[in-house]
């Protein structure tokens, strides 16, 4: 069932819900009078998706609060709710992991992170991690797909397929951490 103009919040409930969220950045001064002009119109259920996680992020950073509230209507015109939820949680993350202007990159990065992720399969890159790997050996080490990650000093096991953004860097660091190993003697 569609939204109402009923069902939306009103110019005053958006406000006290911003005052809610960001109560204790009084330092800023800012006005949340944008924030509250780029809600009003949206789908109620849209409206408490931004202040949702806009709430949560402000948890962590005011300021990542704001981009949130701020850039959740276009979020979610751009993917669907769950999709948008994780581009919040991997914001968060990478706060928690490389500070703010990581996080605000992810934010601001709407586009990237609504295009469909594609999968990097082992077939494609085996030549390539196979020369990595000989590089770190010295000799050659056959390289396999495998249902986990295991070695049995022969043959590196790798996934299939690996679905993130740094694949190739994952499937260098699991090679590296293979054969070491099996150089190390300790893939018992």
């Amino acid at each position: 069932m569609p939204s109402s103009d009923a069902a939306r919040l009103s110019l005053d409930a958006l406000k006290a819900r911003l005052d809610d969220i960001f109560y204790l950045d009084i330092v800023s001064g800012r006005s949340y009078e944008r924030l509250i002009d780029g809600l009003a119109l949206q789908a109620r259920e849209r409206q408490e998706f931004a202040l949702r996680w806009g709430e949560a992020a402000a948890r962590t950073d005011p300021e990542l609060g704001y981009l949130v509230v701020q850039l959740a209507p276009q979020a979610l015109r751009s993917m669907p709710a769950a999709q948008a939820e994780r581009w919040v949680i991997a914001a968060l993350d990478d706060y928690d992991g490389r500070g703010l202007r990581a996080a605000v990159t992810t934010l601001r990065n709407i586009d990237g992170f609504a295009r469909p992720p594609t999968a990097l399969a082992f077939d494609s890159i085996e030549a390539r991690l196979a020369r990595f790997v000989h590089g770190l050996s010295g000799r050659p080490l056959q390289l396999a797909a495998g249902d986990s990650v295991w070695t049995d000093t022969a043959t590196l096991y790798l996934p299939p397929a690996i679905d993130a953004p740094d694949a190739f860097a994952r499937y260098q660091a699991l090679a590296a951490l293979l054969w070491a190993q099996t150089r190390h003697g300790t893939f018992a």
